[in-house]
């Protein structure tokens, strides 16, 4: 493919909300394989699936998600790693220590199951990113790698993005993909409220000594909600939201002490959790 100047879309930003978006734009008849009209910026040297850095975080997509992944030839790259939810399960309050009231009354009070299909489907980010590329490459999208956008021109009837080391590129529609921070949006003056950061989310793969059966498990404790999504056989993705303070000091612990304050946490439900990757932690910032 020859990168040319002007395209009739430009996404910005080569992450999963980038790369997805100019797919699906891809079969809304725009260019030719010959003639791209949709092009991808990229800050990445090369396509983000070669980058090196491990992203322990998983997508939940939902049936009619995984429709739309069919449609677009991309979920033959994820079906076979892929983990079903057949089953949600969800508790509100500290676990119940036992006896009496924890017989009288299920742990997870709240089950929703279908037993003809599963209701979503568990992927790794990498594994997504990665099915996500392999279809771009066969659609007519030009990406364009090693760039950022130093400024953006809306005003006209063309966008005009311009980069600091190559041509200005001109564009009839301009998609931001780039982020929470997103450059372009501030290019573009779009105002945004930010509410300031008080929680954080520690991310991480637990094993599980007892499976769960391909069931999504969620527990409201009063410091945030703590999420365990089926990621494989014995194995589970780890969202945990804690106040700021809480979490630098939980992610600070070691990986016993780790997986003992988890345990207290969550309950021992699924048995013992034990801690099978390192651990990231992403700040929660809500912004509109």
């Amino acid at each position: 493919m020859t990168t040319r100047q002007h395209y009739e879309i430009v996404v910005v930003g080569g992450g999963l909300t980038g790369v997805m978006m100019a797919i699906a734009l891809s079969y809304g008849g725009y260019g030719t394989a010959d003639m791209p009209a949709i092009a991808l910026i990229d800050r990445a040297k090369q396509d983000g699936t070669k980058t090196g850095n491990s992203d322990l975080r998983t997508t939940t997509i939902h049936a009619a998600g995984k429709a739309m992944f069919e449609a677009l030839g991309i979920w033959q790259y994820l079906e076979k790693c892929a983990t079903p939810i057949t089953r949600i399960k969800i508790a509100n309050g500290l676990p119940t220590k036992g006896g009496l009231a924890r017989r009288r009354r299920p742990e997870f009070s709240l089950d929703w199951h279908d037993v003809n299909q599963p209701m979503a489907y568990v992927v790794g980010n990498e594994q997504l990113l990665e099915a996500l590329y392999r279809v771009m490459k066969t659609r007519p999208i030009t990406p364009i790698y090693d760039a950022e956008v130093s400024h953006f021109d809306g005003a006209g009837d063309l966008a005009r993005l311009q980069f600091a080391d190559r041509p200005d590129l001109t564009a009839q529609l301009v998609v931001a993909c780039d982020g929470a921070a997103s450059k372009l949006r501030d290019h573009a003056g779009i105002r945004t409220l930010a509410e300031a950061h008080r929680q954080s989310a520690i991310v991480a793969n637990v094993t599980l000594e007892i499976d769960h059966n391909d069931t999504a498990y969620q527990r409201f404790l009063p410091s945030g909600p703590l999420a365990l999504m089926p990621h494989g056989p014995h194995r589970a993705s780890l969202v945990w939201t804690l106040p700021k303070e809480e979490a630098d000091r939980i992610l600070a612990v070691d990986e016993t002490e780790f997986s003992n304050l988890l345990l207290a946490a969550f309950g021992d439900t699924l048995g013992g959790l034990k801690l099978d990757s390192r651990r990231l932690i992403w700040p929660l910032k809500p912004t509109m």
